[in-house]
């Protein structure tokens, strides 16, 4: 084996190829030998490992991926051992390891190699991990009607969070470049530019940001056809159809991108908090919850916002990329949120009433504090951070041991607890404010009440110590935020402007700006000494629910409570343009914006919105409320939804291909008018019949027999009269009215709250024996209708009776009798034609003779409609009276056979007696013995006993074979509508 040897030699230590020999280097190391100066005989000289380095990447914005690879590496025997030490308190002994830079710095990666004989060699490397520059674009307009045009951009407010800008670098979209932050630029003709501004830090990073500039371009305008103004408040569920149609006016010129949707709060932002710089420009829009954002707070370097929102989760964010740190999903909507001074921790307050206690670097759970019983409003650490103070709507205020999570002490209100703080200097002092009004102050140390302040008229929503601790201010429902001695409880500043509730405070650290957050949509500034307005801002047209401020008083974060929008056309990013310029049906069912899920149930505002290649999205709302309910059921119980109506009116539009769908219209009260009609789709016009088959029920529940459903009006197409003149009064009170829809028909309801006077009114019935020539009644051809002769029965008799004149009066007056006696109890007044005295109008006409006409088999009588609650007490109808006769005289498979005069005038008198029911509003039933009932055995057989009953109703009558769902209760309805006796 030959092997490479060290010699010594007179000139040096040379190398030369040998079999054996040694060499005395009298006591110098070298790499690869024992350093005990020794010759070593017959033992082979090693090389140290040579390490070789390559990565990926050497500088790049965090956090920063990074692969390496040491596979180039080499030594003249084995590497056995690779150890790379990243330089962040990692390492790894992969050959190609992958590693990502969470922090910024300049890292120096040791790679240490170790070969079969302990000898070792390093290599390092250079990782630059840096965050990158923010580019602002600021520009005094965005558009001009023509051309020339000259615009003014400022890219002053861009910044480099770990270092500073070196260069800008302008792209004005038109050939033009300029290298100045702050420049002027004029755009000779006209066109859709899009400028974009590069910016450069000291390290080479870049970042760019951009703007639309429209020159000579018109605004795209939306108008909202359907639905029209006129429709207020509409009702929807998954399986609705929410017809839409808009007229657009753009350019032709211009790719346009047309859409609808859905949101909560007739604004265009979406849930956010902005960021803002002390002098009020905006530096920044941070994205990512679901749900308005209730609470925001910075840590004390100001570089992550925690915002908690009604999405139930709490989210941390870099504030000045806006990128998402982690979520932490808490399943109740966050409405506090408290960091402890030094930043490590934070706490949220939730509606749920728990209160959840986290890191603050990766959200992990330290503990959860339990003890209120509704939600947790406001929290605050103490300035050592080792207690904190909750309030809640259980009229509680409870101090927590932060370490031990257990409870110290429990201060109880009169009302809800709105508001909590603590000094910064009294470690005890401890200032509550609830919905009252009332700021209470108190101390922690015993318990005991220091003193109390009628601060506001109205809630107390927010306090908050000056950083000396030598004020307190108070934000309240009654639109202003006030100052406060707490050592006296004197009255200081009001601060006053806003228009809506002031919900939110934050103040600069040296205590000379006051920051107030209001429903009115903005955020302002106020002179904390002197209560003089600053300045204010308006994020959004959504309330400014949150307001943090940086430890150095240079970053302010308004959290917007705006709701996002829900697209209801496309599946965003990438999703088809809709056509809005026809009616278009949009789905509220597996919406592809929310994961597939319907919209959830709550109240929302319809948009359109149009986009172009050379413009801002232009939106436009309409009149109408949206509220979706949960779901209509097919049958009454405790899931069927109460309609939320608005203005005591709404249009409920029901799902089209669903036989039967149910709702509840809410509590009614005595002298409440009912105001009832079909919707129209797609134009939401108002029908009252509107072709097809169509049923609209309403039932209350009975008040006699629980569990049961009373008919309280009816309506179906073709034969119900249903007009907009239709006049239904309740008669009493109503924990529930509902609403019964067979058919997919969407229905329009208004209400006009105790505008009638609950009455009855007197019925009167005139008997026609008479007749006439060209009689048309419930859309019959006219027919000539005979005056009733009891001679026309002989024929009917196996022994001809021989009946004449005489008989013929006493026909009538059994006739007569009959009606009578069923509507005994009622105010119904029976007349004759052959009566001195006529009734005066308005009174039902009952023509008693004739025979049915051919093709109508089986039809004994027949009345123009029925008229639901006898609205009109109007109308006419036909007794057959010779079909009555054919069909009961002498019929064997009837219950009694007609044998007499007097049995023939029950018979006719009976069929009379219902056929006027139907004009008093009484529908078919089912039940025996019945005068409406039209199904069973006894069906159509006049000669038994027939009276005013209970019960449910005609299977016949419903649509689509579906089981009946109400009782009529005839007794009731009359002695609702004619009254009693």
């Amino acid at each position: 084996m030959r092997q490479t040897r060290w010699l010594c030699s007179g000139l040096g230590i040379v190398a030369a190829i040998l079999s054996t020999g040694g060499c005395n280097l009298g006591g110098l190391n070298l790499p690869g030998l024992p350093s005990t100066g020794q010759p070593i005989a017959g033992s082979a000289f090693n090389l140290p490992p040579t390490p070789v380095i390559t990565a990926s990447i050497t500088r790049g914005v965090a956090p920063l991926t990074v692969q390496f690879n040491s596979d180039r590496s080499s030594d003249d025997g084995l590497i056995v051992s690779r150890v790379w030490d990243f330089g962040d308190g990692t390492t790894s002994q992969l050959i190609s390891p992958r590693h990502t830079f969470t922090g910024t710095g300049t890292f120096t990666v040791r790679l240490t190699l170790t070969d079969d004989q302990g000898a070792t060699a390093s290599a390092t490397v250079d990782i630059v991990v840096t965050e990158a520059p923010v580019a602002r674009i600021a520009v005094d307009r965005t558009s001009a009607e023509s051309a020339p045009a000259v615009f003014n951009f400022d890219a002053s407010g861009s910044f480099d969070p770990d270092g500073e800008i070196v260069q800008y670098q302008w792209d004005f979209g038109d050939g033009s470049r300029e290298l100045l932050p702050v420049v002027a630029h004029t755009y000779p003709v006209p066109g859709t530019f899009r400028v974009v501004l590069t910016v450069t830090d000291d390290t080479g990073v870049t970042s760019t940001a951009e703007t639309l500039i429209s020159v000579g371009i018109p605004v795209p305008s939306v108008t909202l056809r359907i639905p029209p103004p006129s429709v207020k408040n509409i009702v929807v569920a998954a399986g609705s159809q929410l017809w839409v149609q808009a007229e657009f006016d753009v350019d032709p010129s211009a790719a346009r991108f047309t859409r609808a949707g859905l949101d909560r709060d007739r604004d265009t932002c979406d849930a956010r908090s902005v960021v803002y710089d002390s002098s009020g420009q905006q530096q920044g829009i941070i994205r990512g919850h679901d749900g308005p954002v209730r609470a925001a707070v910075l840590t004390p370097d100001g570089q992550t916002l925690l915002s908690g929102s009604d999405d139930g989760t709490v989210r941390a964010f870099d504030v000045a990329s806006g990128t998402q740190k982690y979520s932490v999903s808490l399943g109740s909507t966050v409405q506090a949120l408290a960091l402890t001074p030094d930043g490590t921790q934070f706490a949220a307050g939730l509606a749920s009433g728990a209160v959840s206690l986290r890191n603050v670097s990766d959200g992990s759970l330290i503990r959860t504090l339990s003890g209120h019983t509704a939600g947790v409003n406001d929290l605050a650490f103490s300035s050592d951070a080792s207690r904190l103070v909750s309030g809640s709507s259980d009229r509680k205020a409870i101090v927590w041991d932060v370490a031990a999570g257990s409870q110290l002490r429990s201060f109880d209100h009169d009302q809800a607890v709105r508001a909590v703080a603590l000094s910064p200097i009294d470690a005890n002092l401890l200032a509550t404010g609830d919905d009252a009004g009332v700021i209470r102050l108190w101390n922690m140390a015993d318990g005991s009440l220091i003193r109390t302040i009628d601060a506001h008229d109205e809630a107390v929503n927010d306090l908050l110590f000056s950083p000396d601790g030598a004020t307190l201010y108070s934000a309240s429902d009654d639109n202003t935020a006030r100052s406060w001695n707490p050592n006296s409880g004197a009255a200081g500043t009001s601060f006053e402007g806003h228009v809506a509730d002031v919900v939110a405070l934050a103040i600069s650290p040296d205590g000379a700006t006051l920051y107030t957050g209001s429903d009115d949509a903005t955020l302002r500034s106020w002179n904390a000494a002197d209560g003089s307005a600053l300045q204010t801002l308006q994020p959004c047209v959504s309330p400014v629910a949150a307001v943090a401020v940086s430890a150095d008083g240079q970053t302010i974060v308004a959290g917007v409570a705006a709701a996002n929008d829900i697209p209801l056309d496309t599946k965003p990013p990438s999703g088809n343009d809709v056509v809005l310029t026809v009616p278009r049906a949009l789905s509220l069912a597996d919406v592809p914006s929310l994961g597939g899920e319907d919209v959830p149930p709550g109240q929302y505002f319809l948009w359109v919105e149009v986009d172009t290649d050379r413009t801002d999205p232009v939106r436009a709302y309409a009149e109408a409320t949206v509220q979706v309910v949960s779901g209509f059921t097919d049958t009454i119980s405790s899931d069927t939804p109460q309609i939320p109506l608005v203005n005591d009116q709404a249009t409920v539009l029901v799902a089209p291909n669903v036989d039967r769908q149910v709702f509840d219209l809410g509590p009614m009260n005595a002298g409440d008018r009912i105001f009832l009609s079909l919707s129209d789709l797609p134009g939401y016009g108002e029908v009252f019949d509107p072709g097809g088959g169509f049923s609209l029920m309403l039932l209350e529940e009975s008040p006699s027999n629980p569990g049961q459903y009373d008919i309280f009006a009816w309506y179906q197409s073709g034969f119900i009269l249903f007009t907009r003149d239709t006049r239904l009064v309740v008669p009493r009170d109503m924990d529930h009215l509902y609403a019964v829809v067979d058919g997919g028909v969407s229905v329009n309801v208004r209400i006009a709250r105790e505008s009638e006077i609950v009455d009855t009114r007197p019925q009167r019935v005139l008997l026609d024996f008479v007749g006439g020539r060209g009689i048309s009644v419930a859309g019959l051809d006219p027919m000539d209708i005979p005056e009733l002769d009891a001679a026309d029965f002989n024929d009917f008799f196996t022994v001809n009776p021989n009946f004449g004149a005489s008989d013929t009066v006493t026909l009538k007056q059994t006739i007569r009798n009959t009606v009578e006696s069923i509507y005994a109890d009622f105010q119904v007044d029976v007349f004759t034609t052959d009566d001195t005295t006529q009734p005066q109008p308005p009174f039902l006409r009952m023509y008693v003779g004739g025979t049915a006409p051919l093709g109508t088999t089986g039809l004994l009588g027949i009345s123009d409609y029925i008229d639901p609650r006898n609205e009109t007490a109007t109308g006419a109808g036909i007794t057959f009276a010779i079909s009555v006769g054919q069909l009961t005289i002498e019929n064997s498979n009837l219950a009694n056979p007609v044998t007499n005069l007097n049995d023939l005038g029950v018979a006719i008198g009976r069929v009379a007696a219902h056929e006027i029911g139907h004009l008093l509003g009484l529908r078919h039933t089912q039940e025996s013995g019945d005068l409406m009932q039209n199904e069973g055995p006894e069906d159509g057989d006049p000669t038994i006993l027939r009276t005013l009953k209970r019960g449910l109703v005609s299977n016949g009558e419903q649509l689509f074979g579906l089981a009946p769902l109400g009782y009529q209760d005839a007794p009731k309805l009359l002695e609702e509508t004619v009254g009693r006796r």
